[in-house]
């Protein structure tokens, strides 16, 4: 018979601690460890010392006796191990009443091991606590690593599950919903996003449904609306994406986002594109019809000369045709105006010292029945524009303001510099303006009037008192000066305009929003 040497235990990296007060049985377990291949970082015999010894050495692994010296027992000690790292910890014990497993179930113990100790299953117990351990940490770190890189996602981001109930919901969602991922879990995406038709306020809360079958990513239907937590409704746009498993859909994953800032940005684009438009057929319109406006006021002006033979009704019917030439070649010098961009003289401008150079005139556009407040910020920031088109920016709006009030009123007039949100950030970052608001007591408009109320030729006034020109002119200078303007008002109660240009140097850019929102629009007044 060949004699055999025995197999060395395989080497193991796990240091395990011992905490237990009977000197004879810790030797045997540390024993026990060694044959299997662990390293005993070390042995200790009460709470206090098993407390310090963990500081001191940081094992992989704990093993606990429950009853042991110091003025906590083992189980109470674990709890403080739990405040001073992940340490796995299997408890040992000769005691095994329900109290006692009930108590030690609530530190989230790795084991229960009763004496006596035998080799096997404590390497068995040890091997599997350490497994376990591992794995648990690596599932944790893996959602810390999966929330962080959600978390830094521009778009909000919700995860159901196939009974489209949220399992996550992202930092970014957190904010543009106004709920928090601890409070949604398990509710009903309905719930938290209803949804609803923009047109026709029918709920679309079928659109967040995963499809019955695996299917590539899917966009949200345009046109519909969100509503957040506060109640507010806001244009919500995204995709939803499938979520699958051995072939099976078992939920999905939502990115959306608030859609006021891309609507805004198109419908800039196609107002600009119409402005160019328009302006190319103004041009073209007013140079030809000047052309016959020369012909008609210079034959007018012949036949006048030569008055001597006409009776009075026919002079005052050439006076007439002459008056309505000159009002037509007044309406073809403000379509060249709009159409073509005349040099300009970019510089520093205080909008205060245009407001009180026009202010005279001001006054006598609106006659004795309108009264003017004036309300400047005396430290009001400059803005980088021509002092001209200010000048055509205040009186127009001046005049709009005058012409809601056909039996007088008040209008007032302010300035303040303001502090915006900068557009697409959800970091806390403000961007100096400069706000020039003027506020009417006039009749006011719906929003379907104040959504075409910039385009060009559109006029409320009656037929022959209006060019429509106005506005779109301020619009224009507005925009040109990299400066936005809104409207707020309801039918009965009035408007104000507001314009914002960014201060001079400051880098600023458009706060893209709603024309009709201008009491949703967060400024901070300097």
């Amino acid at each position: 018979m060949v004699a055999t040497l025995p197999e060395k235990p395989p080497v193991r990296t796990a240091r395990i601690l011992i905490v237990e007060d009977e000197g004879i049985i810790a030797a045997h377990i540390a024993s026990c460890l060694l044959k299997t291949g662990y390293s005993v970082a070390g042995i200790a015999e009460s709470s206090e010392e098993a407390l310090a010894r963990v500081q001191e050495l940081r094992p992989d692994l704990i093993l606990m006796d429950i009853r042991i010296k110091g003025s906590m027992d083992g189980i109470e000690t674990a709890a403080k191990v739990r405040e001073l790292g992940d340490i796995p910890i299997i408890y040992l014990t000769a005691h095994t009443d329900q109290s006692t497993v009930d108590r030690a179930k609530l530190t989230d113990a790795f084991g229960f091991l009763t004496k006596p100790i035998h080799q096997t299953s404590l390497a068995i117990s040890v091997e599997m606590a350490i497994h376990k351990h591992r794995a648990e940490s690596d599932a944790r770190n893996q959602r810390a690593w999966m929330s962080t890189v959600l978390g830094t996602m521009a778009d909000a981001m919700v995860v159901i599950d196939g009974n489209r109930r949220i399992q996550f919901m992202n930092a970014p969602a957190e904010r543009l919903t106004g709920w928090v991922n601890e409070d949604v879990r398990e509710r009903e995406i309905g719930m938290v996003l209803p949804l609803r038709e923009s047109a026709s306020d029918m709920e679309a809360n079928k659109a967040l449904v995963p499809p019955a079958c695996p299917q590539p990513p899917c966009r949200i239907p345009r046109g519909l609306m969100a509503r957040k937590r506060s109640g507010q409704w806001f244009p919500i746009e995204g995709e939803m994406a499938p979520s699958v498993d051995d072939g099976r859909v078992v939920g999905a994953v939502i990115t959306f986002r608030d859609a006021t800032a891309r609507q805004a940005e198109e419908n800039e684009a196609r107002h600009q594109y119409k402005m160019q438009a328009v302006g190319r057929l103004a041009a073209g319109i007013a140079h030809d019809f000047n052309n016959l406006l020369v012909s008609i006021l210079g034959y007018t002006d012949e036949i006048l000369h030569a008055s001597a033979a006409l009776n009075d009704d026919a002079v005052r019917s050439l006076i007439e045709i002459r008056k309505a030439g000159d009002h037509a070649a007044s309406l073809t010098q403000q379509l060249l105006k709009f159409s073509r961009k005349e040099p300009v003289l970019m510089r520093e401008v205080n909008l205060n010292d245009v407001i009180r150079d026009t202010e005279e005139l001001i006054r006598r556009l609106g006659g004795p029945s309108v009264v003017w407040q004036f309300r400047l910020d005396p430290s009001l920031g400059e803005v980088w524009a021509d002092r001209g088109q200010l000048k055509q920016v205040v009186l127009n709006l001046a005049a709009n303001a005058r012409d809601a009030m056909p039996h007088g009123g008040t209008v007032t007039i302010e300035t303040a510099n303001v502090d915006v949100p900068q557009t697409g950030s959800f970091t806390n970052i403000w961007e100096a303006f400069v706000a020039l608001t003027m506020t009417d007591m006039g009749s006011g408009m719906t929003p379907e009037t104040a959504e075409h109320l910039f385009e060009p030729f559109f006029t409320t006034k009656p037929s022959g008192s209006g060019t429509g020109l106005g506005l779109s002119i301020v619009h224009s200078i507005v925009s040109d000066l990299g400066g936005t303007i809104h409207v707020d008002s309801e039918p009965g109660r009035g408007a104000t305009f507001a314009v914002y240009l960014p201060v001079s140097g400051s880098g600023a850019r458009v706060p893209l929003l709603d024309a009709t929102e201008l009491r949703e629009f967060p400024v901070e007044i300097r």
